[in-house]
């Protein structure tokens, strides 16, 4: 989880460790599984339901799904099954079928499945009003739970309060990384790579954006790898196919070079495969 102060407000973002460089989180705080809590000392409420809840065997996927409840709990209280559902779309699991994380971390919702401790909620009635058709047997009992006390969080680091983010740039021998604040920093940069574009083309960008990873990958990711990653199961090429996308490449000499979008994405896949 990654935590930074801008403008008064404290952000928290689930993100993978693995996507984030280091110079990404100047001036964040950075929260591990570990730093909240362990079987030593005490279990955070996430990772006690997910125990409890029967959610992690192989363990390989648990540190993920905890975080990412975690994160969530951090920015919502008590969200709603929704919420919590959106959480998880870039955490996966070969080992539980999802049912038992699910039904574990949806007791932090207000709304959520009790679990069945006392009536499951999952019992419904058939079509003539007589029968009862019970749900799944019970996977735990909820009223077990230590409870969540948003009070017992640790808090923001001070001094990371009084140094706010600022804008990065970063340049290497083969790759620069920026980081802007303001949209007026962002279109100098995006004026390095601008072209015409019609509003109903944002839109459908934005409207695929949402079902490309997980909020984790997203959180971390650019058009720029989605693009050059060439990947059989496409993403954004369609769509960038579609509005009739053109790319310029531009070397440090300033010598351009300008190609259709079909053939400079039929020469990555190539290039890349």
């Amino acid at each position: 989880m990654l935590s930074w102060y801008q403008e008064g407000v404290v952000t928290h973002a689930a993100v993978n460790a693995c996507l984030a460089p280091l110079c990404s989180v100047d001036g964040m705080a950075v929260t591990t599984v570990e730093g909240i809590g362990s079987s030593r000392d005490l279990l955070h409420p996430v990772q006690e339901r997910i125990a409890r809840a029967h959610g992690s065997q192989c363990g390989f996927c648990t540190p993920g799904f905890v975080m990412s409840m975690y994160t969530l709990l951090r920015n919502s209280h008590a969200p709603s099954e929704k919420q919590i559902e959106g959480a998880f779309e870039g955490n996966l699991c070969r080992c539980t079928g999802y049912r038992p994380i699910l039904e574990g971390f949806k007791t932090f919702s207000q709304t959520g499945c009790c679990g069945g401790a006392t009536k499951c909620c999952m019992d419904v009635k058939s079509s003539d009003g007589i029968k009862t058709i019970k749900g799944p047997s019970v996977l735990f009992d909820a009223s077990k739970f230590r409870p969540l006390d948003p009070t017992q969080e640790p808090t923001f680091p001070p001094a990371l309060r009084t140094e706010p983010l600022i804008s990065l740039a970063i340049k290497g021998p083969r790759v620069s990384w920026y980081r802007p604040l303001t949209l007026d920093q962002l279109l100098v940069l995006f004026r390095l790579y601008y072209t015409e574009n019609k509003t109903r083309t944002f839109s459908a960008l934005l409207e695929m954006l949402r079902w490309f990873a997980g909020q984790q990958i997203r959180n971390v990711s650019g058009i720029g790898g989605n693009i050059c990653n060439a990947s059989p199961i496409s993403d954004l090429n369609p769509t960038l196919l579609a509005a009739g996308v053109k790319l310029t490449i531009a070397t440090k000499d300033s010598n351009r070079g300008d190609s259709d979008g079909p053939q400079l994405l039929h020469w990555l896949q190539e290039d890349i495969h």
